[in-house]
């Protein structure tokens, strides 16, 4: 049986207003600290559980949060970045007592996802929302006035959004100084057709361009039109990479797994092999990474760890233990390099 307001009430001979302000959160200055701490002592042994109906329609709040992934990302939920992240919001959710719904989205059905028709009322407090954002999506959830923490601060115009942010620019460098290390002077980075890319890219090589140390090596953007780093980016970077002459070309190649995992088998369809002609690295681990061949060379990223921050930073807005800033919020997660048979020396000319 369900333990009731009135359960309790009649157990201590109070009345059920009593309970009730007894177990409401905010000090009530007609409830003495004694009589609080009687009644929750009450409830917690009677296993008394909280209406979440009731308790929305008094706070406004549902108690629940969504993680929504636009659907043009490349394996949808089953990408296995932003599914890293899913795994730390969804602990970050359970520890704190928060529901959790996961969706896919685009600009048809934005509005279902806050103002479901079949309540009639918002879904959920909060949204936490990955990959690149374009301008049309963030006017609507802003409309919305729903708190948003966006994994990465990839907007299309540069708008200020609450984002959460893992060691891009590290990580590059990682990459980087091993690749200098087995010899290679010229490194190429695969940079999507996205504002923020292009930004990464430019500071990485202002930052290579003023280390003294570097001054035989250089960066090269490898740019294609495509806004994803996914499969799909692989010819066109296959082709962007052999357009220019032989001697210059970049003698390896870092980008995202799923664009330089289909890359790969690009370079077999053409005749070409890796290491042998092109070394290659991945700026994300995952388990395909070690079953290729060869197995590609990657970074390994606590994703979960990004993910776990994105949830608490919604949480602590919605509770309001901190306020919930438009800047990003860097994590400090470095990531470590898992060397396998994809990078080698540079090829001889």
């Amino acid at each position: 049986m369900k333990v009731t307001l009135a359960d309790i009430a009649k157990r201590l001979n109070v009345s059920n207003m009593t309970v009730s302000r007894a177990l409401n959160k905010k000090s009530d200055p007609f409830i003495s600290e004694a009589t609080r701490r009687r009644v929750r002592e009450m409830a917690r042994a009677m296993g008394y559980q909280p209406n979440a109906s009731a308790r929305a329609l008094r706070t406004q709040r549902t108690g629940n949060i969504a993680f929504i992934l636009s659907d043009t990302i490349a394996d949808g939920l089953a990408n296995i970045y932003y599914a890293n992240c899913l795994a730390g919001v969804e602990k970050a959710c359970r520890r704190r007592g928060y529901g959790l719904s996961v969706s896919l989205y685009n600009l048809s059905n934005l509005d279902s996802f806050v103002f479901p028709q079949k309540v009639g009322q918002r879904a959920v407090d909060g949204l936490i929302l990955g990959d690149y954002v374009q301008a049309d999506v963030l006017a609507r959830f802003n409309e919305f006035e729903i708190p948003l923490v966006c994994i990465g601060d990839d907007v299309e115009r540069g708008e200020k959004v609450s984002a959460v942010i893992g060691n891009c620019l590290t990580n590059m460098w990682i990459a980087f100084r091993y690749l200098v290390r087995l010899g290679h002077r010229n490194v190429g980075i695969h940079v999507p057709g996205r504002r923020r890319a292009e930004e990464y890219f430019n500071e990485f090589a202002r930052q290579v361009a003023a280390d003294g140390q570097y001054a035989d090596c250089q960066v090269t953007a490898l740019s294609t039109s495509q806004p994803g780093g996914d499969y799909d980016a692989a010819g066109p970077l296959m082709d962007t990479w052999l357009a220019g002459d032989p001697k210059d070309r970049p003698t390896a190649i870092y980008g995202g797994y799923q664009t330089i995992l289909a890359f790969l088998k690009e370079l077999s369809r053409r005749g070409l092999k890796c290491p042998r002609d092109i070394s290659l690295i991945s700026g994300f681990d995952t388990t395909f990474c070690r079953l290729t061949e060869p197995g590609i060379t990657s970074i390994r990223q606590d994703m979960e760890g990004v993910g776990h921050t994105a949830a608490n930073l919604l949480i602590d807005h919605l509770e309001k233990i901190r306020p919930l800033e438009t800047k990003s919020y860097p994590v400090d997660l470095s990531g470590e390099l898992v060397e396998r048979e994809s990078c080698g020396p540079p090829p001889v000319s």
